[in-house]
Parts: structure tokens; sequence; C-alpha cells
């Protein structure tokens, strides 16, 4: 419980702790972001790897039917397409067979 209590030595020094804490958030804000957006879609950086976790996959058939993914693997196995075949109708906005492969949310 003491961990949460407010610290004395805290408040005594608090401009010298609040100048630090501000260069060091100046320092990490500074630092390169391991992302990049292009057209709208999270990669890593440097890569042509889709970062996943800020996007679902709404997938629709022919028959009107939607599902909906939280990853490319996942989508992957539900379905028994390949991911490399995902990833590219998701790229591209070609359908693949009978699947409308889409982002359902961009960031």
């Amino acid at each position: 419980m003491k961990n949460f209590r407010l610290n004395p030595y805290f408040l005594t020094n608090y401009d010298q702790n609040k100048a630090l804490i501000e260069q060091r958030l100046n320092y990490l804000l500074s630092l390169p972001s391991p992302y990049e957006i292009k057209e709208g879609i999270i990669f890593l950086r440097g890569t042509d790897k889709l970062v996943s976790k800020f996007f679902k996959i709404k997938v629709e058939d022919t028959n009107g039917k939607v599902q909906y993914f939280t990853s490319i693997s996942d989508c992957s196995l539900n379905l028994n397409i390949p991911s490399k075949t995902i990833k590219i109708c998701l790229m591209s906005g070609i359908p693949y067979k009978i699947y409308t492969i889409k982002f359902d949310t961009v960031i």
C-alpha cells in the first residue's frame, strides 16, 4: 500500500521533477514511430507487414453473408484461404472466388 501514497520528497522537489518528466517525455515523443501509414493502412515501418491490431476484416460472400475477423490469420483459418491471398485482396480490393474482403475499420 505504501507504493500508492504521495511521497513528501516528490512535493518538495516538484519543479525539478516536473522539468525531468517533461525532458523525458519530449525525448520519448521525438523518437521515430515503429509504424507508418500508407494509403490509410498502418504498416510496420520499413516493411510490408500490416499491423492487425488497428483494423478488422470484413468478408462478404455472394449470398450477402457478412463475417468479421480480427486478424488475417483468423480469416485464413476460417475461410481456408492463404494469408497472402487475403492480404492481396485487402490491398487491391479484388474479390477472391465468392468472397469480397475489405477492411472494416481503417485509421
